[in-house]
């Protein structure tokens, strides 16, 4: 068994504490959770020629995979910019989509190229490994903040999907860019606070 793929494991699993502790990116349990985070990145690149990713972009399932992923993303959608605190912050919307897309592309690599192949080439078990990655993903992003629990089935879902086109059908390329869009319309809808001056003072 590598050793490296037993500390990417332990790294990915330290994430999750430290991620809920995090009130803001610049202090100490948000460096924390970056340096946990990179490290693991940087030990799956390092290990990369021996264990390939399990999922990039598929030609023969990548429309598949799109359609599976924007129909439940549609739905969302319509709840969330029908809301009437929606419409009115869609200044607010417009600031967070990019940094959403590009910290929700980074959680997908997080979740699926670190946690995801290290868990199947530790365990070399397909149907255990879908169950981790789909309770990994769940466990991360559930809280007791409302938007989250009034979704919570739709989180699970989500998570069954982006694991059944990463495991599966060997995409990730549809994850990287929606699951950005979802995360600055939840936060555009259900909360006051701008989150990037939260997150980053």
């Amino acid at each position: 068994m590598n050793i490296y793929l037993l500390i990417i494991l332990a790294l990915c699993l330290s994430v999750v504490p430290v991620f809920r502790k995090v009130a803001r990116f610049d202090r100490f349990w948000g460096i924390l959770m970056f340096a946990l985070g990179l490290g693991a990145l940087f030990l799956r690149f390092y290990i990369l020629k021996d264990y390939p990713f399990l999922g990039f972009f598929n030609r023969e399932t990548i429309y598949s995979s799109a359609i599976l992923l924007i129909v439940p993303t549609i739905v969302f959608l319509f709840f969330c910019i029908n809301s009437g605190s929606f419409k009115r912050r869609i200044k607010r919307f417009k600031k967070l989509l990019l940094p959403y897309v590009l910290f929700g592309g980074l959680q997908q690599i997080f979740f699926f190229w670190v946690f995801t192949d290290t868990f199947y080439y530790l365990f070399r078990n397909i149907g255990v490994t879908f169950l981790a990655s789909v309770l990994f993903f769940t466990v991360f992003h559930f809280t007791k903040w409302f938007p989250i629990e009034k979704f919570w089935l739709l989180l699970v879902l989500f998570a069954i999907i982006n694991t059944w086109i990463y495991l599966i059908w060997g995409n990730i390329v549809p994850q990287l860019a929606i699951f950005g869009i979802l995360g600055s319309t939840l936060y555009t809808a259900f909360t006051d606070s701008n989150q990037i001056k939260r997150r980053l003072g």
